[in-house]
């Protein structure tokens, strides 16, 4: 006999536990996949990513590369046409079920997760990742391929991470309200070839104040980022921030600043000086003196130098760096701090787009293409240490772009997409 409509009513709520909202247990499956030189001593790699439990962010790790499944391998061959010999790997793990509930949406929605690649005979870091899951909100799979690595005899790297179903149920997609903005590309960007710049990427402040970079590029006439993030806007009451417009930046222009003004000068050392000195005042050498009824030079009396003995000090060693490892908190690199470069990341070019529209109840998506316009600042940087010298601060250097985005009508186009209406 079918059970009755009732108890079909009664078996849904109970996999709330209370809160209202149904229950979402979903499946992640990783997958890893690197093609890897065969070297004489091959290093010891180990993978060491970041991702969600059923709480909060953990670290985790896959072991290292050597002992994982071999996907396929290339012998040495003769024939120079023929690729060098190469193994590939491939892991895949299961992970356990949670269940995904708001806390763990906003992890993915404001937060960056790291992945590194770890040499496990010294523990440091070789290369580095950080990746940007909130596209998974929208649709449960990531994928990422990279060929471009430091690490000599990583030739490739793939990675992929898919969920069973979707993250967000409808129920918790109406409550959190996901707002995606992908950059697809731009088009008839000017490039000069005779200047060198830093890799290309588009920067963005959206309307809560989150500030949003893309992944780096090489400048192009032609550039495709199809980058994508996920906001949570909630019941936050943005519908009069919408009537503001918003501005994406294309840094195509960016330059290390070479500041001679700053270069360091060697200090004047006083102590080697005066030694200097002082033996140019030495009284000179007593001539050799010649015993007249023999012809022999008379030996001189010898003055006893005070010799002192050179007491090294005993350099202690700091056991807190020899042995004991610094702790890392979860969502910060574990890569050592190195010497920043100064970037002059003043010229560059604004695309300004209008989302009006979505205070509609009947518009949830935008497909807009906007022409870049040059944007070009200055901001001296040396007026804190030359404010008296008026020579050297007109000598600062100022890097202004020669090329202007309207002779060739450089546009941007980007995707809006958006689950339910503004709240007022």
């Amino acid at each position: 006999m079918p059970p009755k409509k009732d108890n079909k009513k009664e078996l849904v709520l109970t996999e709330d536990d209370g809160s209202g909202i149904l229950k979402n247990i979903v499946q992640f499956t990783l997958k890893f996949q690197v093609v890897q030189l065969v070297t004489e001593t091959p290093p010891n790699l180990v993978i060491m990513y970041e991702w969600i439990n059923a709480t909060q962010v953990e670290r985790l790790d896959t072991g290292l590369i050597e002992t994982w499944t071999i996907a396929s391998q290339i012998e040495k061959s003769e024939d120079p046409e023929q690729p060098p010999p190469q193994i590939t790997y491939s892991f895949e793990k299961i992970l356990d079920p949670i269940r995904f509930n708001e806390p763990l949406a906003e992890i993915l929605s404001t937060r960056k997760l790291f992945l590194y690649f770890i040499n496990a005979d010294d523990m440091k870091v070789l290369h580095e990742f950080q990746f940007d899951y909130s596209k998974m909100l929208r649709e449960p799979k990531f994928e990422y391929k990279y060929s471009k690595m430091k690490i000599m005899e990583i030739l490739d790297f793939q990675y992929s991470l898919t969920a069973n179903k979707p993250l967000l149920s409808d129920q918790l997609s109406k409550i959190l309200n996901p707002f995606s903005v992908e950059i697809v590309h731009c088009v008839n960007v000017p490039v000069q070839d005779m200047k060198s710049y830093e890799l290309c990427y588009v920067r963005y402040q959206f309307y809560n104040g989150d500030i949003i970079q893309t992944d780096a590029i090489v400048a192009m006439p032609e550039m495709y980022f199809y980058s994508v993030h996920v906001f949570l806007l909630g019941d936050k009451p943005l519908k009069q921030k919408f009537l503001e417009p918003i501005k994406f930046e294309l840094h195509d222009k960016d330059e290390i600043v070479i500041n001679d003004l700053k270069a360091e000068v060697p200090l004047f050392d006083i102590e080697k000086w005066l030694q200097v000195e002082a033996e140019k005042e030495k009284p000179p050498e007593p001539v050799d003196q010649i015993d007249p009824k023999t012809g022999k030079k008379i030996p001189r009396k010898e003055e006893k130098k005070d010799v002192k003995k050179e007491v090294k000090k005993e350099v202690k060693k700091d056991a807190k760096k020899d042995n004991k490892k610094k702790e890392i908190k979860l969502g910060e690199p574990i890569k050592e701090q190195q010497q920043q470069k100064q970037f002059n990341r003043n010229n560059f070019g604004v695309a300004t787009f209008n989302l009006s529209a979505f205070i509609h109840k009947n518009v949830h998506e935008l497909d807009l293409i906007a022409q870049i316009v040059p944007k070009k600042q200055f901001e001296d940087t040396e007026s804190g240490n030359l404010d008296l010298n008026t020579t050297a601060r007109k000598n600062a250097p100022k890097v202004f772009a020669d090329l202007n985005y309207f002779d060739e009508y450089a546009t941007m186009y980007v995707k809006f997409d958006m689950a339910s209406p503004l709240k007022q």
